[in-house]
């Protein structure tokens, strides 16, 4: 083809693969349908609780739907009697439309998370999203009620007794007319618009509810007029004790949503006043949004206090004990000491992306998380071309320099820095310990078997973790240099074998080719004398720019400015070792 035409060549034909492949679209519809069947819902989140409202709203229409099936009948035609089928249309479609909301309210159910009872004792509780157990609880509770609101049972149940009835009426108005042979008409009955209809019945019933045996004509005899004033009574306290349920029930649960409305609205006022940004507003009320849902705006710890040591300790273990236990640091403790700990233990709650630690800020109380997870990050102080970054998850801990800091025997009156930085990556729920507990807990410590807790706290602190992976690396490297430079060393040293066998031959007038040749066959596995040559001159070489890098640092190091000299790569320190044994005793530290 000439390079010249601009005429574009011929595509290539299609592949059969490419032929038979399927757009992209609608593998991806697909696959978001396949991952929106297999998602497991949160109850709290804004899909669910959105779609609560919306099947509230279907639920109130079902409601007042059903009593439109009683005006289908219609006075009208030669029988008298006819069914006004436009509305039974429209009745039965909408009906329909509801009941579609209850199916899909079920399968909603089936995939939606639930909370733990047995995990209520702390926060919000723990969510259980196997699929299994949820299947299991909503079958066991809710799923016959639901079923049944789903199926029409009430409309066939009332269209039954009404067919029956008719029936019967029927059969009696048959009766009565055989037996008469002239005609008569009686003007008693008209047929009128659906909206009278129904606004004259909802008055009727409205009236017979409210009316506690008012519209009860009765004559002069004892017992009609004694069971008219026991109606009246009845219906009267009834209705006094619903009213009052009713205003105790709405009273209990308005009180604290009254009280969580005034302070949120507190809040964003003094936010307004101040005139902070938007992310910090944002961030405040959700802070404030999730304590609301963790403790339903109940202070547990004014609770706590106000009651006897001995209640309050007992209250304390049945609340944190289990959940101490998932700690595996507090795992190697006996029960004395997990009882002192569960009762100076306070409930921590971290909404997602609040930055718990700073690198560098003091250190002002420990924390064990028992849900979410954590980000912690250090840079070694700054370091350049250092960072480390690990997730911390239930049942881990951060904030172990204050542990080291409370067990010594003279600690500084300054508290620790920390050494990493640490964000909660979701909703973190935790036991605080802070520093005057802290302090209490580590004076029990050395009372305690402290080469146990020794091992577990270097086990489990990420600190420690840090520090030895890095100390394995380092080694590692040593390693490898120095198993680099022992080979260099043995080829270098190989490599002047032919040149002390050239100086041989210029002195002894011997002939050194034969030996130069074998030399180079036995370690390089060749044979010709250009590759040694080559391999001689490359290891001069770097034999030369060594020792010229060398000779350029030591004159840095004589000659230049002190800042320069000393300037070296920091190392990352090895954390402090935090002192177990018993004052006055040694234990005999591990190392």
């Amino acid at each position: 083809m000439n390079i010249s035409d601009p005429t574009p060549p011929d595509p290539p034909p299609p592949s059969i693969f490419a032929l038979h492949r399927r757009p992209p679209s609608r593998l991806g519809l697909r696959r978001r349908l396949l991952d929106l069947r297999r998602r497991i819902l949160d109850p709290g989140s804004d899909i669910v609780l959105r779609w609560n409202r919306i099947f509230l709203v279907s639920c109130l229409v079902a409601l007042f739907l059903d009593p439109l099936y009683f005006y289908t009948p219609a006075v009208a035609g030669p029988a008298c009697l006819v069914a006004d089928l436009g509305l039974a249309i429209a009745v039965t479609f909408f009906r329909t439309i509801a009941d579609l909301f209850y199916a899909a309210h079920i399968v909603l159910k089936f995939r939606t998370a639930f909370v733990a009872p047995s995990s209520r004792v702390f926060g919000r509780g723990e969510l259980v999203r196997d699929e299994r157990q949820i299947a299991r609880r909503y079958l066991r509770s809710d799923f016959v009620i639901d079923l049944a609101a789903t199926l029409p049972l009430p409309q066939v149940l009332g269209a039954s007794w009404y067919l029956l009835a008719i029936e019967r009426q029927s059969n009696c108005w048959a009766r009565e007319c055989r037996k008469e042979n002239g005609t008569m008409h009686l003007p008693m009955f008209m047929s009128s618009k659906f909206i009278e209809k129904y606004l004259y019945c909802l008055w009727w019933g409205l009236r017979n509810l409210s009316s506690y045996g008012q519209n009860l004509a009765t004559s002069t005899y004892i017992g009609e007029t004694s069971f008219a004033i026991l109606i009246s009574i009845v219906g009267l306290v009834l209705f006094s004790q619903l009213i009052g349920n009713m205003q105790t029930y709405l009273q209990s649960m308005t009180v604290r949503i009254e009280e969580w409305r005034v302070r949120r609205r507190d809040t964003e006022e003094w936010m307004r006043h101040r005139q902070l940004p938007q992310d910090l507003q944002e961030r405040v009320r959700k802070f404030v949004q999730y304590k609301w849902l963790a403790t339903r705006g109940v202070d547990e710890e004014s609770i706590l206090d106000s009651l006897p040591l001995d209640l309050r300790r007992e209250i304390k273990r049945h609340l944190c004990l289990a959940l101490v236990r998932r700690v595996p640091f507090f795992s190697q403790m006996d029960d004395q000491l997990l009882d002192a700990i569960c009762e100076r233990l306070v409930s921590s709650l971290c909404p997602q992306d609040t930055y718990i630690m700073q690198e560098g800020d003091p250190v002002n109380e420990m924390l064990f998380i028992i849900r979410g997870r954590l980000e912690s990050s250090t840079t070694n102080g700054g370091r350049t071309g250092f960072f480390n970054s690990i997730t911390l998850r239930p049942g881990d801990f951060c904030g172990e320099e204050l542990l080291t800091w409370a067990l010594m025997l003279s600690p500084a009156a300054n508290l620790p820095l920390s050494t990493r930085t640490v964000r909660a990556i979701d909703e973190v729920e935790a036991f605080a310990l802070r520093t005057e507990d802290l302090k209490f807990v580590a004076n029990q410590f050395r009372r305690l078997h402290s080469k146990k807790l020794q091992q577990a706290f270097r086990f489990y602190s990420h600190h420690w973790r840090t520090w030895g992976a890095c100390f394995i690396q380092a080694a590692w490297r040593r390693h490898k240099k120095r198993k680099l430079a022992k080979e260099l060393a043995r080829v270098e040293s190989l490599s002047y074998m032919p040149l002390l066998g050239e100086e041989e031959e210029e002195e002894h007038g011997m002939d050194g080719g034969d030996f130069v040749e074998d030399a180079t066959r036995g370690l390089l596995g060749v044979d010709n004398n250009a590759n040694a040559s080559n391999l001689g001159a490359t290891i001069l070489a770097s034999k030369f720019a060594k020792n010229t890098k060398r000779g350029a640092h030591q004159r840095i190091k004589g000659k230049g400015p002190p800042a320069v000299a000393s300037l070296k790569m920091p190392k990352l320190m090895k954390p402090d070792e935090p002192d177990f044994s018993v004052q006055g005793e040694d234990d005999g530290g591990i190392t």
